[in-house]
């Protein structure tokens, strides 16, 4: 049983980083060098698989820095990424400024961020019938 986190990364990936020892969310790194047009959106993989604890899971966040100044962020954040996936963590990131962003091998793209997951009982929330959706039942 894993009882933290651990990251296996692939040979030319740049292992997740804290920048700080107070820091929550771990640095991610882009595994190889993208250009993001203006108003595009890329998947920027980042080489690294995860093994995670029972009961946890794992956020993709903007970093603040690349909003700030590039209008580059994590167009789906927080990103969920669920204690059972094995891929490579991949980032989508959305270039919202006026002009192309390129994005090299090693840089600093977003922040993984854990948490546990809080149990719910079904038995005890009311039924209700489902009446819309943002796509999360595949379409």
């Amino acid at each position: 049983m894993i009882t933290a986190a651990t990251f296996v990364v692939d040979e030319k990936a740049k292992r997740p980083t804290l920048a700080t020892e107070k820091s929550v969310g771990f640095d991610l790194y882009a595994l190889d060098e993208s250009e993001i047009q203006i108003r595009e959106t890329r998947i920027i993989d980042t080489g690294v698989r995860i093994n995670m604890p029972y009961g946890h899971y794992a956020m993709v966040c903007s970093r603040s820095g690349l909003a700030a100044k590039n209008q580059i962020f994590v167009l789906n954040a927080p990103g969920i990424i669920d204690g059972d996936y094995k891929d490579t963590v991949k980032v989508i990131l959305c270039n919202m400024g006026n002009r192309p962003f390129v994005c090299k091998a090693g840089d600093r793209i977003a922040q993984l961020v854990f948490a546990p997951i809080v149990p719910v009982a079904n038995e005890l929330l009311p039924a209700v019938e489902r009446v819309g959706g943002l796509g999360s039942t595949g379409k």
